[in-house]
């Protein structure tokens, strides 16, 4: 590319037969500036600029807050030409001069252009969101590392669009903050035995707290508890004991049964 631009601008002085300063130079500044703006157009900073484009036709839209797995679920809303289609499990809000006016559905909708916008585009499926890692202190006073995954969907668009600014790091906050308190009621024993009951525990918090702001928590999994390296060592002994006595046991059971 380089050589034909620059090929092109030596033959368009050739061709001239007495060319001016002023031509010659206007040749170069422009052979100069296609150079400038390809070099710039292919470089691999200017590639990882350019936005990932949606299935709508629009840029991906980061309206979520700090977490960032949450920000790759949101979507941009498309531009209003008249008509809309609205893709299956797909809900757009629109706003009318401003003020909410209504929800579509999926299907082919009429709107008025520079009247009516598209405000918001929610999915309605199922989507998955990971518990970020946090620090808890159990009740005999044991600092854990427990993290897991939520299960999220969008029940009430309206909702979901002026709720809450963030609704879904909404959610997984209130997810952290009961899966905390949970953890603090239980020994480390009971912890590790109790997850299907902190699990449903922290379904129903989230759901109590997002209904204002129209989500609805499918489930809740915690994926891993962690005590520290001093705490897994003594439990290690413990069991490693534990096992020696039952051997112990069984050997002494059966002396007694064979002198009988």
């Amino acid at each position: 590319m380089n050589n034909l631009i620059k090929l092109t601008s030596l033959r368009s002085l050739r061709h001239s037969h007495s060319p001016s300063p002023a031509t010659a130079l206007r040749t170069l500044t422009t052979c100069s500036s296609l150079l400038r703006n390809h070099s710039i157009a292919s470089s691999p900073a200017a590639s990882s600029l350019r936005p990932a484009q949606s299935f709508l036709g629009g840029v991906r839209h980061f309206r979520a807050g700090n977490n960032s797995d949450s920000r790759s679920h949101e979507i941009a809303p498309p531009i209003n030409w008249g008509i809309r289609i609205v893709p299956e499990r797909m809900a757009f809000v629109i706003e009318r001069l401003g003020k909410y006016h209504t929800t579509l559905n999926s299907g082919m909708h009429f709107l008025i252009p520079l009247v009516d916008r598209i405000a918001f585009v929610h999915s309605l499926k199922e989507e998955v969101f990971n518990v970020p890692d946090q620090t808890a202190v159990t009740q005999d006073n044991v600092r854990v590392q427990v993290d897991g995954v939520i299960y999220l969907k969008i029940e009430d668009p309206h909702l979901a669009s002026y709720g809450a600014e963030h609704p879904f790091d909404a959610a997984i906050q209130v997810a952290q903050g009961i899966m905390r308190s949970a953890l603090g009621k239980l020994t480390l024993d009971n912890a590790f035995k109790e997850r299907e009951n902190i699990n449903d525990e922290i379904v129903r918090g989230v759901n109590e707290a997002a209904t204002s702001y129209g989500l609805k928590c499918i489930r809740c999994v915690i994926k891993d508890i962690n005590p520290p390296q001093t705490v897994r060592q003594a439990m290690e002994l413990q069991a490693d004991a534990e096992r020696k006595k039952r051997v112990k046991i069984l050997v002494s059971e059966g002396k007694k049964s064979y002198v009988v």
